[in-house]
């Protein structure tokens, strides 16, 4: 299964729990930042078993590329289904929160051909 899809199902799986706490912003919170941080983990799983010891910068580079358009795909898809959780999930950009990272910025910065 491509990465996009990983992300949309498991949006599709948290639906009903998302709906549900749609009354209790306390708990409707909760969800959300837990699904955000699942879908990042998701990322990660994803990205992180293809990096060897062996590769150069460019080769991580083209993976995390990879990663994030995967994640822009699924954001699209959610945009077509006019999904409520499109907005969140686009501020919520995988990019961009790894890129916040210092170290990791200065990794996928070091690929640049």
């Amino acid at each position: 299964m491509f990465l996009d899809e990983k992300l949309y199902k498991c949006v599709q799986l948290r639906n009903d729990d998302i709906i549900k706490a749609a009354d209790n912003i306390p708990e409707l919170t909760k969800i959300l930042q837990n699904l955000v941080n699942e879908l990042y983990k998701i990322c990660e799983d994803h990205f992180k078993p293809q990096f060897t010891t062996e590769m150069s910068y460019p080769e991580c580079r083209l993976i995390l590329d990879r990663t994030f358009n995967s994640w822009d795909f699924f954001i699209e898809k959610l945009k077509k289904e006019n999904s409520p959780l499109t907005h969140l999930l686009e501020n919520a950009n995988y990019k961009k929160i790894f890129m916040e990272n210092p170290e990791l910025k200065n990794t996928y910065d070091r690929g640049k051909k």
